[in-house]
């Protein structure tokens, strides 16, 4: 087998593999290069590609084990939006029955502010827990993102702000439309409107 100065032997590539193929086959026979081809090529692609699904079907079983669905970015886009559209009519009816009919001193409205911000708070937090279960692939869990969001960017703090200062005498209606509007902003990391 020692053909040192065989050309066909020598070749890279797909020739030269046949090549070796051939020489195998006619010296030591089919069941030999047989064996040798399983060994040395198909096992170890075998190996990996068994490997690589052994990973998957672990990282599945523990998706699955903590109760987890797993959601894209996109998804988590429209996530956040529906949890916008839910949790905006309980802040706009809590803004309404809390705000004053008529003029109140600035004492009266920073308590009023305290008092709501707290009331804000509470439903936003809250209204998280409908989403516990839901995670980003690699990013954590959906409800503590938009809980981080939440106390991060001080959103209560900031609707109980300007529903005392900016929207006192504001309807229901345009209420629901503002506290859309400024969680929508809020949640998007774009400043909200003055």
């Amino acid at each position: 087998m020692n053909n040192n100065g065989d050309p066909a032997t020598q070749e890279p590539g797909i020739r030269g593999a046949w090549s070796l193929a051939v020489q195998l086959v006619g010296t030591f026979g089919l069941a030999v290069f047989l064996v040798l081809y399983y060994v040395l090529i198909m096992e170890p692609r075998a190996q990996t590609r068994y490997d690589q699904l052994r990973s998957s079907v672990d990282s599945l079983i523990e998706v699955v084990e903590r109760g987890q669905t797993l959601v894209s970015q996109e998804q988590g886009d429209r996530l956040e939006e529906l949890y916008i559209l839910a949790v905006a009519p309980e802040l706009a009816n809590r803004m309404d029955r809390a705000l004053p009919p008529s003029a109140i001193s600035a004492a009266q409205a920073r308590a009023l502010q305290q008092e709501l911000q707290r009331s804000l708070e509470d439903v936003l937090m809250v209204r998280t827990r409908l989403l516990r279960g839901l995670s980003f692939r690699d990013e954590g869990d959906v409800a503590q993102m938009l809980t981080g969001k939440i106390r991060e960017r001080e959103i209560s703090g900031q609707l109980a702000q300007r529903a005392v200062v900016e929207w006192p005498y504001a309807s229901r209606e345009e209420l629901l439309d503002m506290c859309k509007e400024s969680l929508y902003f809020a949640f998007r990391k774009t400043p909200l409107p003055q």
